[in-house]
């Protein structure tokens, strides 16, 4: 069984990864508000990284989550399924 501390150690450790990625960012003044982007795919690591994000960008940037899909009517994907259940 894991214990918490290694649980707790790996989400600050995750977290400051991320908050090192997009800290240097250098967002345009010209734009009304800032946005990172996240290709999602609804999988472990896009939900992750998307969860991490939400809690660590300041409040005035927004936060896209953009899913790509090639099948007929774009429902039917794997990736858009799983992303669509990961957002919910």
């Amino acid at each position: 069984m894991v214990s918490q501390q290694i649980l707790l150690d790996i989400h600050n450790l995750l977290s400051l990864s991320v908050k090192k990625r997009f800290e240097n960012i250098p967002f345009n003044d010209k734009f009304q508000q800032p946005t990172v982007l996240v290709m999602f795919s609804g999988g472990l690591d896009s939900t992750i990284l998307a969860a991490l994000l939400c809690d660590l960008l300041p409040e005035n940037v927004c936060l896209d989550l953009v899913n790509v899909s090639f099948s007929g009517d774009g429902t039917t994907s794997p990736d858009r399924i799983t992303s669509i259940i990961s957002y919910s």
